[in-house]
C-alpha cells in the first residue's frame, strides 16, 4: 500500500528504478540534517535566560539509575511496536527477561556511568510513508524513525525524569508534551482571541494573529544550540553528557520499499519515535518564546488584551503550531520579519510563507489588511477555520460548525461497509473508532443532542446492517 513507485529529484528527474529512487531519499535526507553551523553563544546572552534549573531538580535528573528503573522501562516499552534496524520488539526483552535480563540491565548501566552511547545501539532506520496517493517528492512523504528498543528504554527513563520538571522550565505560552498541560488549554484561548478580532470594529488599535508553520521543525533543530539553551537554563554536566550522547550519536538508514539503503550521521535535529525529542523540542521552543517576550518588554512588539482585566497575549504555541497575536501595523510586521531571520538564522527553523496565514481584526480595512500580509508575505484570510484540529470559531448554527464530525464518521463507516466485516469485527471499530470520533471535539465544546444522535442513528445502521441474511 505504501509501496513508492518513483521519486522525482530536485532538478525535476522522475527516478524508476529501485537504487536510483535511494539515491534520491538518501541525498534529500543528507541536505536536510547538514549543519549551518550557527554562531549561538551571543544569541544566548541576549535572551537573558533565568537559570530555571536548580541544585534540586540537577541532583533528581543525574541521580543513580537503578536496575529497577530499567526494568520498569522495558515492561512499559510498546510490545509491537515496529522494530530497529536489529530486528528486536519490545516483547523479545520482556518474554525472555529471565534470560537477557541481567545482561540488559548491565548494558545499560555502563552508559550511565560512562556517559557513551556505543553507536551500534544508535542506528536509527527512516521509513517513508507516502502523504498522498501517487506521491513522487520527498517533500510529499512522511519520515518516520525506527529506534532499537535498546535505546528507546535508555532515552525513555531519561524523558521520565525530565517530564516531571518540565512544567518549570517551560513557559505558559506552550503546553505541548508539558505534563498537567493539554492541547485543550490552548484551543479555547484561541478562539477567544479569535472572538476578540471579529468583533473589534472599532477604536484606534487594530490587531492580528498569525498562524506560523514551521519547516521540517524537528529535522531542522540545530544541536549547537540546544545545548547552549541547556546550559544557560542550568542543567548540570553529567545530565549534558547523557543527552549529548543519544542526541548526537545517531545514524540514519533509509528504508524504501522495504529495503535498506544508505548509512550517514546527521549534523542536526531530532528523530520522530524518540521519547526524548518532544520534551527537548519543547524546551528548543524556549527560546523563540524568550526572544518574542523580549521584544514585548522593550515595546517593539505589542501583545494584545481581549479586555483590560485580561492578561497580555503576545504568543501560544503547542509542538511546532506557533500562533502570535501582534499590533497590526507595519513597523511591528518588519520587526516579526526581523526576529524571525534572526531565529531562523541561528536554530535552523524556518517558516512555511505557502502555509502560514494571517487574520486581521474587524476594524482593519482590506486594503491594508492585503498590504501587510502582503509585506509578512503570508495568505490573508478572515478567519481561521482550524486551531489544533478544532473550529477555531462556533457559528450561530452549531450544526453547520460541528458538521465536519458527522461527516468524518459518515466516510468511515463507507469504508468499513466495504470490508464485510463479521459482528466481532464490527464491534471492534465501532468501540474503538466510532464512539471516539467526537471526543476531541467535546472535550472543549458541548454538542447538540441531535447532532449525538444522528451519530448513534449511523452506528446502529451499521450494526444491524445484514443481521436479517
Amino acid at each position: 500500500m505504501n509501496t513508492i513507485l518513483s521519486l522525482k529529484d530536485d532538478n525535476g528527474l522522475v527516478h524508476l528504478e529501485e537504487g536510483a529512487k535511494a539515491n534520491v531519499a538518501v541525498t534529500y535526507f543528507m541536505g536536510l540534517f547538514l549543519s549551518n553551523q550557527p554562531l549561538v553563544h551571543e544569541f544566548i546572552l541576549s535572551l537573558g535566560l533565568q537559570k530555571k534549573v536548580n541544585d534540586r531538580i540537577n541532583t533528581c535528573l543525574a541521580a543513580t539509575v537503578t536496575r529497577k528503573e530499567i526494568k520498569d522501562a522495558t515492561f512499559l516499552t510498546g510490545s509491537y511496536q515496529s522494530p530497529g534496524i536489529d530486528g528486536f520488539t519490545g516483547i523479545f526483552f520482556q518474554a525472555f527477561w529471565d534470560v537477557v535480563g541481567e545482561s540488559h540491565c548491565d548494558a545499560a548501566l555502563s552508559f550511565f556511568q560512562t556517559e557513551r552511547l556505543l553507536h551500534n545501539f544508535n542506528h536509527t532506520l527512516i521509513t517513508l510513508i507516502p502523504k498522498t496517493p501517487n506521491a513522487k517528492t520527498m517533500k510529499q512523504m512522511r519520515p518516520t524513525g525506527l529506534c532499537q528498543v535498546f535505546y528507546k528504554i535508555i532515552a525513555k527513563i531519561l524523558a521520565d525524569r525530565l517530564s516531571c520538571f518540565l512544567p518549570l522550565i517551560v513557559g505558559p505560552n506552550q503546553n505541548g508534551f508539558v505534563k498537567d498541560r493539554s492541547i485543550t488549554d490552548n484551543i479555547p484561548i484561541g478562539q477567544e482571541v479569535m472572538q476578540f478580532l471579529k468583533t473589534k470594529t472599532q477604536g484606534r488599535e487594530k490587531w492580528m494573529a498569525l498562524k506560523l508553520d514551521m519547516e521540517k521543525a524537528y529535522d531542522r533543530v540545530e544541536w549547537p544550540l540546544l545545548f547552549e539553551l541547556l546550559k544557560g537554563l542550568g542543567f548540570g554536566d553529567k545530565w549534558l553528557k547523557w543527552l549529548r550522547s543519544c542526541v548526537t550519536t545517531v545514524s540514519f538508514y533509509i528504508v524504501l520499499n522495504g529495503s535498506i539503503h544508505g548509512y550517514f550521521h546527521p549534523q542536526r535535529g531530532l528523530r520522530q519515535g524518540d521519547p526524548l525529542s518532544p520534551l527537548l523540542f519543547a524546551i528548543y521552543t524556549e527560546a523563540f518564546s524568550s526572544l518574542i517576550e523580549n521584544f514585548i518588554r522593550n515595546s517593539s512588539l505589542h501583545g494584545l488584551r481581549i479586555h483590560r482585566e485580561a492578561p497580555l497575549i503576545s504568543h501560544l504555541f503547542f509542538a511546532d503550531n506557533s500562533y502570535l497575536f501582534l499590533r497590526a501595523s507595519s513597523t511591528e510586521c518588519v520587526r516579526l520579519i526581523e526576529i524571525l531571520h534572526e531565529y531562523e538564522v541561528v536554530s535552523g527553523q524556518r517558516v512555511n510563507l505557502q502555509k502560514s496565514v494571517v487574520t486581521f481584526s474587524a476594524n482593519v480595512l482590506e486594503l491594508e489588511a492585503t498590504r501587510l500580509a502582503g509585506l509578512l508575505g503570508v495568505s490573508a484570510i478572515g478567519v481561521h477555520d482550524r486551531y489544533l484540529g478544532l473550529p477555531s470559531q462556533v457559528h450561530r448554527s452549531k450544526i453547520q460548525t460541528f458538521r465536519y464530525i458527522e461527516d468524518s464518521l459518515a466516510n468511515r463507516i463507507r469504508h468499513w461497509k466495504s470490508k464485510n466485516m463479521s459482528l466481532a469485527a464490527k464491534e471492534v471499530v465501532i468501540k474503538a473508532v466510532g464512539t471516539a470520533t467526537p471526543v476531541f471535539a467535546m472535550s472543549c465544546f458541548r454538542l447538540t443532542s441531535n447532532l449525538c444522535r444522528r451519530m448513534n442513528e449511523q452506528l446502529s445502521t451499521f450494526w444491524w446492517a445484514g443481521q436479517d441474511k
